[in-house]
Parts: structure tokens; sequence; C-alpha cells
């Protein structure tokens, strides 16, 4: 009966990758259906990528930040997701207050985070109905989301979505805390872990994300990769020379300290590659199990149904257990 919001924050390269996903450009995953996508609708198209970092680069330079500005530093991209029966209620909306709802729980969002909203769409052409969009990574005041998006404020647009939701249909619910959920007797263990019919939903999803994202750190590597062997070729110019000015032994320096840095970052991002691809296997093979054991329950359900269908009578009529 819950509506949620998630928030991420997102590196150029990630941006980028999530620009395509959530306005259909280029390839997509398996779980999207293209024979829908013509039913998405568009609420607020994204502006170049570059204009928004030079927005955040002018927003720090008016806190007076001198430092360079880091690469995850451009969007957080969020999506409005709904439960089984939330989703069912939202959809008896009209698509007009679908939309109005979707644009002021995100323009909400912004405005908590202090921040603007830069892109609005609404997908159609998946399992079930749900909203992506971005916000910029950086407050009005020069600071970056991420520095205020601890769990008080992750729970508080938790709040803000029910509230705006609840406004448009009175049944959607706020998604429910662990501690409420333990409190009402909830297991713990079911605090913690989704049933095997959503993880065979929901992780092929998933999946698809961790593609991405390992996809995304590939062409970072290898842009990265790239601009080293521009620096380097820079160098082996100079240091061909047999004899340097002032301002060639400057550059050179310059340019030993930015491979310094590139080697660098390209060791972070082959660790993250590496743990990415990691946790790309763990998805798959936790799919793979969920899928066969949906089977094996599949078979004994079928079993148990011809056992009962052949002795003619119920369990409970009989007093056995299925076997």
């Amino acid at each position: 009966m819950a509506v949620s919001v998630r928030i991420k924050a997102r590196t150029m390269s990630q941006a980028r990758g999530q620009h395509r996903h959530d306005f259909r450009i280029g390839p997509q995953p398996q779980y999207v259906d293209d024979r829908r996508s013509d039913l998405n609708r568009c609420l607020l198209e994204l502006r170049p990528l570059t204009e928004i970092w030079d927005d955040n680069a002018a927003l720090r330079q008016e806190r007076g930040v001198t430092r360079a500005m880091k690469s995850n530093a451009v969007v957080t991209s969020g999506i409005i997701t709904f439960g089984h029966q939330a989703a069912e209620l939202f959809g008896e909306l009209t698509p007009d207050q679908q939309d109005a709802a979707f644009r002021e729980l995100a323009q909400a969002i912004a405005v908590r985070l202090n921040t603007c909203l830069e892109s609005l769409v609404v997908h159609l052409d998946e399992t079930t109905l749900h909203t992506h969009f971005m916000i910029r990574s950086y407050t009005d005041d020069g600071h970056p989301v991420s520095n205020i998006t601890g769990k008080r404020t992750k729970s508080e647009l938790q709040d803000i979505a029910a509230e705006v939701m609840q406004r448009y249909h009175p049944g959607i619910q706020r998604d429910h805390r662990k501690t409420d959920r333990l409190a009402a007797g909830a297991d713990f263990a079911d605090t913690l872990h989704r049933s095997v019919k959503q993880l065979h939903r929901d992780l092929p999803e998933e999946i698809a994300e961790k593609e991405a994202r390992l996809e995304a750190l590939r062409r970072e590597a290898s842009e990265l990769e790239e601009s080293a062997a521009n620096t380097r070729r820079h160098m082996e110019k100079l240091t061909r020379k047999s004899a340097l000015n002032e301002k060639e032994e400057k550059r050179l320096q310059v340019y030993a300290a930015r491979s310094s840095k590139k080697e660098e970052e390209m060791a972070e991002v082959a660790a993250r590659t590496a743990q990415s691809q990691q946790d790309l296997a763990a998805a798959q093979e936790a799919l793979a199990g969920r899928q066969h054991k949906l089977a094996q329950d599949e078979i004994a359900s079928l079993k148990n149904g011809r056992t009962w269908m052949q002795i003619g009578r119920t369990p409970r009529q009989s007093g056995l257990r299925p076997r």
C-alpha cells in the first residue's frame, strides 16, 4: 500500500547512463517492454549535463570553495515507486492526475533538499508504473546534496512522498519503518528479505542496473586511459628535448603531477570495477537460485495437486499432510 522514494548521487558517466535509461535512448535492459515505451510520459526534459556541472561549480565558487570539484558532483537521481496495492490505487487516477502528483512530489523533494528539479519521466513499459527524476547535486547555497541526505532526511522524504500521494489517493500509505514493522509483530527476517516472488520480479531490474553501472565504469576507465596516454605523450615529447627552458620545465612538472593523479584515479576505478563485477555475479547467482526455487515450488505444487486429486480428498479431509 506504500509509496517509496530512493535517491542516489551520480557521476557524470553514471548520469549519462541514467539519462539514456530514463529517456529510452539506445539499447535498454531486457525487462523493458519496448512495445509499450511510447506510453512513457516525459514531464521535464533534462538540460545538458555540462550546464548542470557549470551551475554546480558556480554555486561552489559563490560559497568560496576553491578546491577542484569531485567527479561525482553533477546530479542526484531518484525513483518514485509503489507497492503492489498502492500501484493499483494510483492506477485508478487519470494520467493527468498521476502526472500532477509526480510533479508535486518531485518538486517537493527538490525544495526539501534546497536544490532544483532537472528531469522527470514516467515509465509504463516495465513491471509497474514508476517515475525517475534528477535533481542538481548541489544545494542553492553551494553544498553537496549528499551532505544533507542522512537517515533522518531520507525518512523525511518518505513522509513527504506519503503526504503528497495521499492528497491524490487517500489509500496510499507511507513506507513503514523497520522499527514500526517489528513493533507491529513482523518477523525480523521479514524486515530484511523480500519474498521469492518479489525477488523474482525485482532482481532482473537490479541486475540490469548493475550491468549498466559496470559498463559505465568500463567507459570511465577507457576515458581515463586515453587521457593518461595523451599526458604521457606530452611528457615524452618534452623529455626528448636536450634542454628545456623554464616554461617547459614547469609544463613537464604539471604533466608529471597530472599523470600521477590519473594513475591513482585509474587504480580507484579498477577497484570499483572489480567490486561491481562481484556484485553483478552475486545478483545473477541469486536470480538463478530464486528461479530454481520457484520452479521447484511449482513442481511440488503440481505433485501435491495430483496426489489429492487421485485419492479424492483434500488435505483437511484426510488429516494427512501433502507429500
